[in-house]
């Protein structure tokens, strides 16, 4: 059952669920209740100024709106507001909060960096990591930190009062893009085309490469080949989104070639003398 003064109750930290409880079971029993709420200040904001100075205001109960200033030498990039915790967004990808940690939101913080996106629930948080990993902390009463999405490609995060939003953006991994051959004792480089979100790693699964070739983790194959002969491998593209892709190769490595060094004039001196 829903009633005015339910609908505009405020959401004070730990005494809001109390009042509706109790103002609910009030109206199921057909009891007029009439109650003074006090006022409550509205939620802090806190944004980002063109040079990264975050600025704060609003209910400052516990420091939520008091922004510490940024590590040396670093700027804020993005803000995100709790009930009662703040958080920023460091130019080199750390994550910085502030303000009440009933609930862990502080103690709960990533300490790794790497982070481009922030978000903030009423007591708990989200970064998203810039291959699309999400890290939440903070209060997991209603499954805000264990239902948290595992694995990468998302692109955006958004956190409500209990709950949270992602946008995935993943994509399988393809793998293309046959090499050509390669002569012993010569560099060698071909790179494969790889497509995917998060961005794929490759590896040998099968076979081996020719000797004196290696293959990165971003599929450039390279190096001068030592050996003559036919090698057939296979390459394996992975993102952790299924399926992986697999490419069977071949590489033919050529004898090295060989020159007989011109002897110029004296080759025509030994034809003149029989030589």
């Amino acid at each position: 059952m829903s009633t005015p003064l339910l609908d505009r109750l405020p959401r004070t930290r730990g005494r809001s669920r109390l009042l509706r409880a109790v103002l609910t079971g009030l109206a199921a029993t057909g009891i007029a209740a009439a109650l003074a709420v006090p006022a409550v200040a509205a939620p802090v904001g806190v944004p980002v100024s063109p040079s990264g100075h975050a600025v704060g205001w609003g209910n400052n109960d516990d420091e939520q709106a008091t922004v510490p200033a940024p590590p040396v030498g670093q700027t804020y990039t993005a803000v995100a507001a709790g009930d009662a915790h703040s958080l920023a967004l460091t130019s080199d990808g750390h994550v910085i909060s502030w303000g009440s940690n009933d609930y862990g939101q502080l103690t709960g913080t990533p300490t790794d960096g790497g982070y481009i996106a922030l978000a903030a629930g009423d007591y708990h948080s989200l970064a998203l990591s810039a291959d699309g990993h999400i890290t939440a902390w903070g209060s997991n009463n209603y499954g805000q930190l264990n239902n948290t999405p595992t694995g990468g490609g998302y692109t955006a995060i958004a956190a409500g009062i209990y709950h949270s939003l992602a946008i995935d953006a993943s994509t399988a991994p393809t793998l293309t893009g046959a090499p050509p051959a390669a002569t012993a004792g010569q560099p060698y480089s071909h790179t494969f085309t790889l497509t995917g979100f998060p961005t794929p790693t490759v590896a040998v699964t099968t076979g081996e490469l020719p000797a004196g070739l290696t293959l990165s983790e971003k599929g450039a194959l390279s190096g001068t080949a030592t050996t003559a002969g036919k090698y057939t491998f296979t390459v394996t593209a992975t993102n952790d989104i299924d399926p992986a892709a697999t490419l069977e190769v071949t590489v033919t490595v050529a004898e090295a070639t060989t020159t007989t060094p011109s002897t110029g004039s004296l080759g025509i001196l030994g034809t003149i003398f029989g030589s």
